[in-house]
């Protein structure tokens, strides 16, 4: 699998991908979506977030962030953000 390069980024695809998910998953019942990113991913963060997600955890890390802890691995804080559609 090839990871999108920066020079996808600010193009939309992103965006019409997450649109096309949300309807099809409103399609099948959802009610709401899940995303995860490390702490350190400003960019995804925002992107989340300009998507209406917000973000969720049970601890708040050094960065101010709220994060799961151990989230997979011992040692791994993650942020999930959350979306109701």
């Amino acid at each position: 699998m090839t990871l999108p390069s920066d020079a996808h980024q600010g193009r939309g695809i992103g965006r019409a991908l997450y649109e096309h998910f949300t309807e099809v998953a409103k399609g099948r019942g959802c009610t709401g979506l899940k995303a995860v990113t490390p702490p350190f991913n400003k960019d995804s963060q925002a992107f989340h977030e300009t998507m209406g997600f917000r973000m969720t955890g049970e601890d708040i890390n050094d960065d101010g962030l709220p994060v799961f802890r151990d989230y997979r691995v011992p040692g791994e804080d993650i942020v999930v953000m959350r979306k109701q559609i």
